[in-house]
């Protein structure tokens, strides 16, 4: 008896193994069919989230209501806030003018959704009052990004304020009769929310929310999942680009949570939030859910990618095998987002800048953005840090006056010599740099192939042409960077010390900053509308 029932196990085992793979299969086929979740980033200018302008909501200043002005029709809503406070798009669109209109206070940046145009005045934006603008004719931007920084002009004799306005028709015609109600201006505050209301998440977390929201997912997907420094920058590129790491992320598709979770993937995390009697917009759910998928449907498909010791791969391998993304390329965006934004890459970059290099694991990090643009002919271990002998601070201060901005690399009017550029051409704040330690002799890019945000990157994980340094040791000669985000365009400036670091008041040589060519400054001053929320990088050039 006891041999007929080994013979029956030995012949059904296999069968019933067989069958169980099988079922395993077609399970983790489905849940990845439902994954196809990037629809918040398909670049439609009408559907995406709507957002107050400023990163905390603020009442508007008293009596400057929208139809409510002084003895007149107010065509907008005044909106106090903080000197300095960052100024976001309140939805996504496209940059059609940025310049000064007498009529509109000062200087004015308007978008166009495809539905409305919206007007940005009053804010201090001219040169002298303190604001900034960080976009340009032609950028696209998304709900929340930054586009500049709140100054000190009182338009309208009630404080620092920024003027919204959101018209259905021409917002530059509609400023020459702006006391009059032509039919066409809306209320912003009702159209923000109900923007926000019906479409995508109307909970845009503040960047101090979004860091700290960042570093507990870093943590987690360090020891809980023991990730590679490398692999856990990969899948909080994935996921930054998907949400923001807002647990409360939700777009009219029905994708919510920080991985954009939907169909029967989204009803699993309502019932594993159940079973724990927790909310499914919880963070610490979201990430035992992700993990309780990563050890059991998506275990054969991902195990080998928290392994990965690359970033750019890892940020890849992700979106293809948790995400499910390998049949629609169309939604990749690994270099950038729809109109020119920071892509998967930036976002996995930013993130492995700033927590990788305090890892004791990401001492072994390969190359990210940067691999195989390096100019260096010596690839030994053996490359020493910058002794500050005078080279950098004598030729930067030589140059003090060159060069115009432009943010193009290289300028063709530099010439052909950039050992020896044209002080006529064109460069910008990381360009500036790139010109300085390569005259010096210095470890740089190939035809300055890098922004401020990949001199962070590298600053702190590879160390191809910089190294971090603590502000203690920060010495003239040494460079600052800053970025906000990726570190993309506006988002991020850079700038050679001109003495030793102290803090805000200390002195800096930059291209761009306070002005158009290269001019001394001080850090406090030419970095202020990057340093709230902004990632502060002292580096040393590597020789």
């Amino acid at each position: 008896m006891k041999k007929i029932w080994k013979l029956a196990v030995a012949t059904l085992a296999p069968i019933l193994i067989g069958f169980l793979t099988i079922i395993l299969i077609i399970m983790m086929v489905a849940t990845t069919d439902d994954d196809n979740d990037c629809s918040t980033h398909t670049g439609d200018m009408t559907t995406g989230t709507w957002t107050w302008p400023f990163e905390k909501k603020t009442e508007p200043s008293k009596g400057q209501k929208f139809g409510n002005g002084r003895g007149s029709f107010h065509d907008g809503v005044d909106i106090s806030a903080p000197y300095h406070a960052n100024m976001l798009a309140i939805t996504n669109f496209k940059v059609i003018y940025v310049g000064h209109l007498s009529s509109a206070n000062g200087t004015a940046i308007i978008g166009d959704t495809g539905e409305y145009q919206i007007i940005y005045q009053e804010f201090g934006g001219t040169k002298g009052y303190g604001g900034s603008v960080d976009v340009k004719k032609g950028d696209t931007v998304q709900a929340g990004e930054k586009i500049g920084t709140l100054g000190h002009l009182d338009g309208a004799g009630s404080g620092d304020h920024l003027h919204l306005g959101i018209t259905k028709g021409d917002a530059i015609k509609g400023q020459s009769s702006w006391d009059k109600d032509d039919g066409t201006w809306l209320d912003p505050e009702k159209i923000i929310a109900e923007g926000s209301s019906s479409n995508s998440s109307s909970n845009i977390p503040s960047s101090a929310d979004k860091n700290k929201n960042a570093k507990a997912i870093y943590s987690y997907l360090r020891t809980k999942l023991h990730a590679t420094p490398q692999a856990a920058a990969g899948l909080m590129g994935v996921w930054d680009f998907e949400s923001g790491f807002d647990p409360k992320a939700h777009n009219p598709s029905g994708a919510t949570g920080i991985a954009q979770w939907l169909g029967t993937r989204f009803t699993s995390l309502q019932a594993f939030a159940n079973a724990k009697s927790k909310s499914v917009m919880d963070l610490g759910v979201q990430l035992d859910f992700a993990k309780q998928e990563f050890e059991n449907a998506y275990k054969s498909a991902t195990a080998k990618d928290f392994k990965i010791k690359n970033v750019h791969e890892a940020t890849k391998a992700f979106l293809m095998d948790y995400e499910g993304m390998s049949q629609n390329p169309e939604q990749w965006f690994l270099d950038s987002a729809p109109g020119g934004g920071p892509g998967r890459y930036q976002m996995a970059d930013k993130w492995f800048a700033k927590f990788g290099s305090s890892d004791p694991m990401s001492g072994d990090a390969t190359n990210t953005a940067s691999e195989g643009d390096s100019e260096d002919s010596d690839s030994s271990c053996d490359s020493e840090e910058s002794s500050n002998d005078g080279n950098i601070l004598s030729i930067a201060k030589s140059w003090i006056g060159w060069f115009y901005y432009v943010q193009t690399h290289p300028s063709s009017d530099l010439g052909d010599d950039l050992k020896n550029p044209d002080k006529s051409g064109g460069t910008d704040c990381s360009g500036f740099v790139w010109l300085v330690l390569n005259k010096a002799g210095y470890k740089v890019p190939k035809k300055m192939g890098w922004f401020t945000g990949s001199m962070a990157s590298d600053a702190k994980g590879d160390h191809k042409w910089l190294k971090e340094v603590d502000k203690s040791d920060a010495k003239a000669g040494d460079v600052v960077i800053v970025n906000q985000g990726a570190g993309a365009g506006n988002n991020g400036h850079t700038a050679i010390l001109e003495e030793d670091w102290h803090g805000d008041a200390t002195k800096i040589i930059e291209q761009g900053g306070v002005g158009d060519h290269v001019n001394e400054g001080k850090f406090g001053t030419s970095f202020a509308s990057l340093i709230s929320g902004g990632d502060v990088v002292l580096a040393r050039p590597i020789k």
